[in-house]
């Protein structure tokens, strides 16, 4: 005789609460998830399933970028720390890889294609977050994540050790790109903080050149 098992019952995931108790919660707006998705090349469209992109978002929160993310051709994985999040994107259907991203370390066969992600800003947890993930990427693999403005305005030593890492590790393949610092105001946030996307493309050929300075802020096609 088949033994069924009733279905889990969960409260309500209320997305205000979870901010005010959470102040790295910052649900990514859907135009600049949109364009953080162009930025690392993801295009709409029927694909072949051996074709599909492998994607990652490593801080998932409620699905804000991952949603989006939902509406190109691509094999989606997602990461959250928040038990109540992390059941959230599980309900919604998500394919949830791990809990605490920077102890993540399973990526698909060399790599992933792409990553997207809105990591949190506290504690420097956002550098921290964007060199794992950039290790995560394949080769010719590009990442696009929102970062605190100071990141690149400071002139104190975490500032120029990031600097000095971001030019080595992408040998110059980088982007970043002003957004308005209201950006994240709206109903379900009240956070007023500079922030940029950063765009990087993991190179194809690790190599040393004197002329990678010149290449700052190219991405290939």
């Amino acid at each position: 005789m088949a033994i069924t098992t009733p279905p889990v019952s969960r409260p309500p995931f209320n997305q205000t609460d979870a901010g005010r108790l959470d102040p790295d919660f910052v649900p990514t707006p859907t135009s600049i998830a949109h364009e953080m998705c162009s930025l690392v090349g993801l295009r709409k469209g029927p694909v072949a399933v051996d074709k599909r992109l492998k994607v990652l978002e490593p801080s998932a929160g409620t699905g804000d970028i991952a949603r989006i993310l939902r509406e190109y051709p691509v094999d989606l994985d997602v990461v959250e720390l928040d038990p109540g999040r992390r059941a959230e994107l599980e309900d919604q259907g998500f394919h949830v890889v791990g809990d605490d991203f920077t102890q993540f370390s399973n990526p698909p066969n060399d790599g992933y294609d792409a990553i997207v992600m809105n990591p949190p800003f506290s504690k420097k947890q956002a550098v921290q977050h964007i060199k794992h993930a950039f290790s995560l990427l394949k080769p010719g693999g590009k990442l696009a994540s929102i970062l605190p403005e100071y990141w690149f305005r400071g002139s104190k030593k975490p500032q120029r050790e990031f600097h000095a890492w971001l030019q080595q590790a992408s040998q110059g393949l980088w982007s970043a790109i002003p957004l308005i610092k209201e950006v994240f105001i709206n109903d379900r946030s009240q956070v007023n903080i500079a922030t940029r996307i950063l765009v990087m493309q993991k190179p194809t050929v690790l190599k040393q050149s004197e002329n990678t300075l010149e290449k700052s802020l190219e991405l290939t096609a």
